[in-house]
């Protein structure tokens, strides 16, 4: 066993943490070289954000389209989440993993309110994967549920329905009438201008990328009545 241990920790960087992990060093011994030395690593790790992938790609239904996904995780906030990675479709392997462009101008016009249109509708990304993870249409990443980022430590939860003082860059999550279900995302922009009230960007499903008034987004996620919450 002490022969495994020697090997498992021979490529350690810092003689200190080797010497602390080796089964001839006294437990209590910890010596404030070496936990400084142990707090770097941990830190290390914990500050590479990103995503893992952990499985050959699945499909996934996006606005009655077969997508593939790559399923993984995506480590943000200090937290990991379960997320998909779209799938490059680099030589056409699932016969197309993208809308095509009848399909994309239908999707556009789908929408009934006069909302400003940002970026055109793609089934790569979703609305709580713009507002949590990356906040632009080069998305690619399709996230089912923001539970995780929410409980981080650093996301702060500044509170519920309109009473509460909203800022440009805050997140909004909008809450299901029946369910209380977290269905839709949104981040808080500045009014355009000859507006009033708060206006938020949000991606609608496998749909569009829109500026919009916060209560019509609500309205249109079943969410009415300023029922949400806001994170910053």
């Amino acid at each position: 066993i002490k022969e495994e241990k020697t090997e498992l920790y021979s490529g350690l960087e810092f003689d200190l943490t080797k010497q602390y992990l080796s089964f001839n060093v006294n437990r209590n011994d910890k010596s404030e070289e070496i936990k400084k030395q142990l707090g770097y690593l941990i830190g290390t790790i914990r500050s590479s954000y990103g995503f893992t992938a952990l499985s050959s790609p699945v499909p996934k239904s996006i606005e009655n389209k077969t997508i593939y996904f790559i399923p993984g995780t995506f480590h943000k906030y200090s937290v990991y989440s379960d997320c998909y990675k779209w799938y490059d479709d680099i030589g056409n392997i699932y016969g197309g993993n993208n809308y095509d462009s009848t399909t994309i101008q239908n999707l556009d016009g789908s929408i009934a309110f006069s909302w400003t249109l940002i970026a055109h509708s793609s089934p790569k990304y979703n609305c709580h994967s713009f507002a949590w993870i990356q906040n632009n249409e080069n998305n690619e990443f399709w996230l089912d549920s923001p539970a995780a980022y929410i409980t981080s430590n650093e996301v702060s939860y500044v509170g519920y329905g309109s009473n509460v003082t909203i800022q440009q860059g805050d997140i909004i999550v909008y809450l299901d009438d029946t369910t209380n279900a977290m269905n839709h995302s949104a981040i808080v922009i500045s009014t355009p201008p000859g507006a009033t009230g708060i206006y938020v960007r949000s991606k609608v499903g496998g749909k569009a990328l829109y500026d919009s008034p916060l209560d019509e987004v609500g309205w249109y996620h079943h969410s009415h009545d300023s029922h949400f919450v806001v994170y910053r």
